[in-house]
């Protein structure tokens, strides 16, 4: 949202890393941070979920994209005082996070008593994401205004998941015990 925010200010994509303002440099941080939360969030989920094998290869990729925000995040210096950080650690992070989530949303799917339009949601993250961050920016509109469009798409379906497995009802239901289904 601050490149969005800087863009509608400036006109413009942010300019090199020591050039960021404070909005630009907060929301790069916090989207490498986003990464980390996620991970937690889906590592905390699997196991309500079915299908042993689809998490298992899940939770490995998720274990990689955490380690790559982390060492976006520590080893690069974005809380240490430095100016940037690796782009090419937060795509993969992102890249990987979007494919783990796609897998979680077939044992979702497959897990009787979970919401239906969470499973649907993790399926939308999972196939979208990564088509549309090949697809953006559009030929249509200021870059600062598309290149991100991957990122409110999948961040909008991530709060409503949120939203449906934190919710008073869900947390009524009785937990199912877990089965040790492929």
């Amino acid at each position: 949202m601050g490149i969005v925010v800087n863009g509608m200010l400036t006109g413009s994509m942010p300019g090199p890393a020591p050039e960021h303002p404070l909005l630009v440099a907060a929301t790069l941080r916090s989207f490498i941070l986003g990464v980390v939360v996620l991970g937690g969030g889906l590592w905390a989920l699997a196991p309500a979920l079915r299908g042993r094998w689809l998490k298992g290869i899940a939770l490995c990729f998720i274990t990689i994209a955490m380690g790559l925000a982390a060492a976006n995040l520590v080893i690069l210096g974005s809380f240490a005082g430095l100016t940037s950080t690796s782009g090419a650690l937060g795509g993969l992070g992102t890249f990987i996070t979007s494919i783990a989530t796609l897998l979680l949303s077939i044992a979702a799917a497959r897990t009787p008593g979970f919401s239906r339009i969470g499973a649907a949601l993790m399926l939308w993250v999972g196939l979208t994401t990564i088509p549309l961050l090949v697809g953006t920016p559009l030929p249509v509109g200021p870059g600062w205004a598309t290149d991100f469009l991957a990122f409110f798409t999948s961040g909008a379906a991530f709060v409503g998941l949120g939203a449906l497995v934190w919710s008073p009802a869900a947390a009524r239901r009785p937990a199912e015990p877990a089965t040790a289904s492929a």
